[in-house]
């Protein structure tokens, strides 16, 4: 006769668990010191949640300046440490100008799946932390420049990891309606914008942060300093 195994139960019993979960108001902010990034800070810490910044350092030509700005803003903010994950070892499954290389156009700064992987790396510690939801830097001008940074995509990883997590996991987007000159007016009203960099290649030099001023990022954050509020 042959043995009946007993079904697997454990979705089902974090399942019911997590539908009595109590929010705790606190979120995972992936955090690199960008301008977009900054400023969903400001707004997520202006609607009181206690912010969780998580910097992913995967090998991008940048990877130094922004490890230092993240923590001058976190500190800035008051936000709580920043938790830092080293992937850069990434470079051994894809390749791109982003990572050691000089990149110039959004062709040079695309790299397969990079927002996604993050967004999840975002949700693992999201459960770490208990916190109720996951948040990306996505604004209106991100559309159509890459296929993992846009509103359908951040809203399929919430339903993503709420499945795998067993347990209801939002994506909180404060700056999804804002244009960039609108999200670097949030960031220079607060005086942070020495806290930022936009530059794919930027570099520490004598204690200073050296930027390209030809990649398509300097371009825009140039552009959009010079508009007025």
């Amino acid at each position: 006769m042959t043995k009946i195994v007993e079904t697997k139960s454990k979705w089902n019993v974090d399942f019911l668990e997590g539908l009595k979960r109590v929010k705790t108001n606190r979120v995972v902010l992936l955090y690199s010191s960008g301008i977009d990034s900054t400023a969903t800070a400001i707004l997520l810490k202006d609607r009181g949640y206690e912010i969780f910044p998580l910097f992913i350092r995967y090998g991008q030509s940048n990877g130094e300046v922004e490890s230092n700005l993240v923590d001058k803003g976190a500190t800035h903010l008051g936000l709580n440490k920043v938790q830092k994950v080293n992937i850069s070892n990434l470079a051994d499954l894809c390749q791109g100008k982003l990572m050691g290389g000089e990149a110039i156009s959004d062709k040079d700064a695309w790299l397969p799946a990079r927002n996604t992987l993050f967004l999840i790396l975002g949700g693992i510690y999201a459960q770490t932390v208990d916190a109720d939801a996951i948040s990306i830097g996505y604004g209106i001008d991100d559309n159509f420049v890459f296929g993992d940074n846009m509103l359908v995509h951040h809203q399929l990883i919430g339903v993503l990891m709420s499945f795998s997590l067993a347990r209801e996991m939002e994506v909180v987007l404060p700056i999804k309606n804002m244009n960039k000159a609108e999200v670097t007016n949030i960031v220079k009203s607060r005086g942070m914008l020495d806290m930022t960099v936009s530059c794919w290649n930027a570099k520490w030099q004598n204690d200073k942060i050296i930027v390209c001023n030809q990649c398509a990022n300097c371009v825009e954050r140039n552009v959009n300093l010079t508009m007025e509020g």
